[in-house]
């Protein structure tokens, strides 16, 4: 089973790309690093990194020079800290060297910053309202910015490409400061954070969907849920949701998976012309808060608008969050996926810290679950945001499957 271990670009810049590398293929003895290449905002705490402790991130950024003549409207934009360096360049040259495995963590559709510079490229509510942390992937626009950045990606030396956010995404993901102070059980929250933009309408209706019904019911039921009468099912069910609108809700969920699924083929592509492996990352609904359970499975993963089975054979693996509280949560857990994705043809990220892990034999444990489960890899979450003595619990983990 190989291994990695995900890295930030400021991780390399502030400790430096040979020495970074070098570090934790010595000290936790990955295979490789897997560094965010494309990247969202947020605000990290970093324990052990030398010129840091507290980071915001500059989101919607890119860790290369990107070839912008790829791009249409939507292009990405270098992040300023790197002065103009090719971070990617960097670490590829140096994994090539050290015989360090290097894979880019692309953030594909999470991106606020083209959101808000592009809103009509991003997912439309059934009230107008732009949601602007995403990019909506039915959109013509996005669809060709995906297969730019993958084949610009893919340009580089990379073992892999691992697929972030290559969906739809929820209501309550992407901003700082959300609030609201209704109570809204899962279903309306689903519903509130549907797209029903022009090219999610044209897609739906080719397919013979009343898109008209479905944003009537979905309009009436969330204008009910405003006023305090949430007659929706408290806990998301497929079943009650496909039922709305006399059963047209459910082709326009169809025609969702339909987008998703086409476009992760498309980008899967576009990396294997290069020789690169093409990993596809989706969660079930609980890993919304951080955390995935042994409820999740590819049962759930309708609601970000995929066909996990269909996903999975339009790409070349599926990387699996093992993100859960209880070591006896991990192994129900992946055999859930194991039902879709064949065992050399995934990948299970670990967390080897709070609040997941609680010791080097609690991470012994889990270590041992994915090996014995026949994955192809397994990817610890994150370098920067760990004490560095877990790099320790990483090494002792790994010892032991040898």
């Amino acid at each position: 089973m190989d291994s990695s271990i995900f890295v930030f670009g400021i991780d390399l810049v502030d400790e430096g790309v040979d020495a970074l590398i070098e570090s934790v293929r010595d000290r936790a003895g990955v295979d490789g690093i897997t560094l965010a290449a494309a990247y969202h905002h947020a605000r990290d705490f970093f324990p052990h990194n030398p010129n840091r402790k507290v980071y915001f991130h500059e989101g919607g950024t890119v860790m290369f020079r990107p070839d912008l003549k790829r791009y249409g409207v939507l292009q990405p934009v270098q992040a300023s800290m790197l002065g103009g360096r090719d971070l990617l360049d960097l670490a590829t040259r140096s994994g090539h060297h050290s015989g360090a495995r290097v894979a880019a963590w692309v953030v594909y559709l999470h991106n606020t910053r083209l959101g808000e510079q592009h809103p009509e490229h991003a997912p439309l509510t059934v009230f107008g309202d732009r949601l602007v942390t995403e990019l909506c992937p039915s959109d013509p626009a996005v669809r060709e910015y995906v297969r730019a950045l993958t084949a610009d990606v893919a340009r580089y030396e990379v073992d892999s490409i691992m697929a972030e956010a290559l969906h739809f995404k929820t209501i309550d993901h992407g901003y700082h400061h959300e609030r609201s102070f209704v109570e809204l059980g899962d279903t309306s929250r689903f519903l509130l954070g549907l797209c029903f933009c022009d090219a999610c309408k044209r897609n739906a209706e080719a397919g013979g969907v009343d898109v008209g019904a479905v944003r009537s019911d979905v309009a009436a039921a969330l204008s009910m849920a405003f006023e305090g009468a949430d007659q929706m099912n408290p806990e998301l069910d497929r079943e009650a949701v496909c039922a709305m609108a006399n059963g047209e809700m459910e082709g326009y969920l169809a025609s969702r998976e339909a987008s998703v699924t086409s476009l992760v083929a498309e980008a899967a592509s576009i990396a294997r012309a290069s020789d690169v492996r093409f990993t596809f990352s989706a969660h079930g609904g609980s890993a919304k808060r951080g955390r995935t359970t042994s409820t999740d499975s590819p049962d759930t993963s309708w609601v970000l608008g995929v066909d996990l089975a269909a996903a999975v054979s339009a790409a070349d693996e599926l990387e699996i969050l093992g993100y859960v509280a209880d070591t006896a949560d991990l192994a129900p857990l992946v055999a859930g996926y194991t039902k879709v994705a064949r065992p050399e043809r995934f990948a299970i990220g670990l967390r080897p810290m709070m609040p997941d892990t609680q010791s080097p034999v609690d991470l012994q444990h889990r270590v041992r679950i994915a090996s014995d489960s026949g994955a192809s890899r397994v990817d610890f979450y994150h370098y920067a945001l760990m004490p560095a003595r877990n790099l320790d619990w990483i090494r002792s983990a790994l010892d032991q499957l040898h």
